[in-house]
């Protein structure tokens, strides 16, 4: 394993550490799975993903990867099962920042004209949690 991809498993560690806490003051619950990726030497490597149960919705924690364009380190956020994406993680020099459309109603996750950016503190993705909760229509 690269010393980049150790870094990054280690940053998403970090990022699904801080959900997790969230998610459990929010009495939701959290599964880690491990996610299986590439590094640049070809090498395979683990990182931990996150898939959130909030009531009858289901949304995915699911890291891309690090050395992207404009960013150390990128992690998406889904709405399941349509796999909609509703928030966006970029490590950009050592800090994790999150950017989410303005999820005020239902129309704006499924098509998002503007999109905030945030530092990701413990606030902002309970934040986040509580908009797709509100606002999100679960699929059954």
């Amino acid at each position: 394993m690269s010393e980049k991809s150790t870094v990054f498993a280690r940053n998403v560690d970090d990022v699904v550490r801080q959900f997790e806490a969230v998610v459990a003051q929010m009495e939701h619950l959290g599964r880690r799975d491990e996610k299986r990726m590439r590094d640049e030497t070809g090498g395979v490597y683990s990182v931990q993903s996150l898939t959130i149960f909030m009531g009858p919705m289901r949304l995915l924690l699911d890291p891309n990867g690090y050395d992207l364009p404009g960013c150390n380190g990128a992690i998406d956020l889904y709405l399941l099962p349509p796999y909609d994406p509703v928030a966006t993680l970029y490590l950009e020099n050592g800090e994790w920042f999150l950017h989410s459309p303005d999820l005020t109603s239902q129309e704006s996750i499924a098509h998002p004209t503007s999109w905030e950016r945030s530092v990701l503190t413990s606030e902002s993705i309970a934040h986040l949690l509580e908009s797709i909760a509100k606002h999100a229509v679960p699929s059954v």
